[in-house]
C-alpha cells in the first residue's frame, strides 16, 4: 500500500495534501517519516486515529498545517483536525509618499519619473484613484522618497515635474496581504529553519508501507 505527500505549487499558498491509505491503516501510520530524494525535504505524519487522510500532513519542527479544516468521521460534531494558518501574520505596511494630480496628467508624470521614482513592486499599480475626487489621481512614488518636499528625487526631474503640474504630496499607506505573496514566499515564512522549499511546481513523496 502507498501513501502519497504532494504539494501543488498551483495555489497560493500551495496546497499539501495526503491521499490514501484506507481508514483501518491511518491509526498505524502516527509519527512516520516521509523522505523523498532530498535529504533534508521530510515530512512527518501525526494523524489520529479515523482522521480523513487528507488532513494528515504536517510540517516539521512545530510548523503549521496548510489546509482547509476536516471533520474527523465519527465523531458528534465537526471539529477541526488541522490548524489554520493565520493570514495576518503575513501583512506588509508600507507608509509611501504619493502624487495628487490631475487625471489626464497621469502618463506624463509617471514617463517622468519612471527612472527609478515611482513605486516598483509586482502586481501592484502605481498609479491609483484619489478616494477624495475621481477627476485627480495618486501617482505612488518610490519607497526610497523618504521626503514630502521630494529632495531625493534629482532636481532636474523635480524641475520638469513642476513644469507638468503643481505638486502636491500626499501620505499613501500600502498593505501587502497574504494573497499578494507566492507560494515560495509563504512556505519559506513558515517551514523550520533548514528545511529547503522544493524546487518543481509539483512534489510527490512515495511511502511502501
Amino acid at each position: 500500500m502507498f501513501l502519497k505527500i504532494q504539494i501543488n505549487y498551483f495555489q497560493t499558498p500551495c496546497a499539501i495534501q495526503c491521499f490514501g491509505p484506507d481508514k483501518a491503516a491511518q491509526g498505524s501510520l502516527l509519527s512516520r517519516p516521509i523522505n523523498n530524494s532530498h535529504p533534508r525535504r521530510r515530512f512527518a505524519l501525526s494523524p489520529e486515529p479515523g482522521t480523513p487522510a487528507a488532513t494528515c500532513v504536517h510540517l516539521p519542527g512545530g510548523a503549521k498545517t496548510l489546509g482547509k479544516e476536516e471533520s474527523s468521521e465519527g465523531r458528534g460534531e465537526s471539529e477541526s483536525t488541522m490548524e489554520k494558518l493565520d493570514e495576518s501574520k503575513f501583512e506588509q505596511r508600507l507608509q509611501l509618499w504619493a502624487l495628487r494630480i490631475p487625471r489626464e496628467l497621469a502618463s506624463a508624470v509617471t514617463r517622468l519619473l519612471r527612472s527609478g521614482y515611482l513605486l516598483d513592486k509586482p502586481r501592484v499599480k502605481p498609479v491609483v484613484e484619489d478616494p477624495e475626487s475621481d477627476k485627480n489621481r495618486l501617482v505612488v512614488l518610490s519607497e526610497k522618497i523618504q521626503n514630502p518636499d521630494l529632495s531625493d528625487i534629482e532636481e532636474k526631474v523635480y524641475d520638469s515635474l513642476k513644469q507638468i503640474c503643481n505638486i502636491d504630496v500626499v501620505p499613501y499607506s500600502l498593505t501587502l496581504g497574504y494573497s499578494y505573496w507566492s507560494a515560495d514566499h509563504i512556505l519559506k515564512q513558515i517551514l523550520p529553519a533548514g528545511v529547503e522549499v522544493p524546487s518543481s511546481f509539483e512534489t510527490i513523496a512515495m511511502l511502501h508501507i
